[in-house]
């Protein structure tokens, strides 16, 4: 099963009959280590492991959450880990207790159908969630 890390920060992608998406995990991580109202304990912990990401998972090449609609490209995809990506999932799984110190909850979803693939790597893949693919915070 693929798994993604999920905020309760809703997007809407454009998809067809308006499905929401919500936002993965390093947004909220990326805000938390910017902002100074934290804790520099935890901003310090949010930054070891966004560094710990960062060295480690590839970055997709720009505009591989994007699909070609009529007349215009749409981002469209969002992120899943591979089942295989132990090591990204427990890191992860760290990164959210982290989260949750600074009172930001993140929930994770898991499927095995997370749409048509877009792209993928050893790690993730990025996909155009389809009507059945899970993509709300819970």
């Amino acid at each position: 099963m693929y798994l993604r890390f999920t905020s309760s920060d809703a997007v809407h992608l454009g998809l067809r009959g308006g499905k929401a998406v919500h936002r993965g995990i390093f947004g909220p991580a990326y805000r938390v280590r910017r902002d100074s109202s934290y804790p520099l304990y935890l901003r310090r912990a949010v930054h070891t492991e966004l560094r710990w990401f960062e060295d480690k998972l590839p970055v997709p090449p720009r505009g591989q959450f994007q699909v070609r609609s009529k007349t215009w490209w749409r981002a469209q995809g969002i992120c899943w880990f591979k089942p295989e990506a132990r090591e990204m999932i427990q890191r992860a799984f760290g990164l959210r207790a982290v989260l949750r110190e600074c009172d930001i909850l993140i929930s994770d979803l898991r499927t095995d159908r997370p749409g048509q693939i877009l792209y993928k790597d050893a790690f993730q893949i990025i996909a155009k969630p389809s009507a059945n693919t899970p993509t709300v915070w819970c």
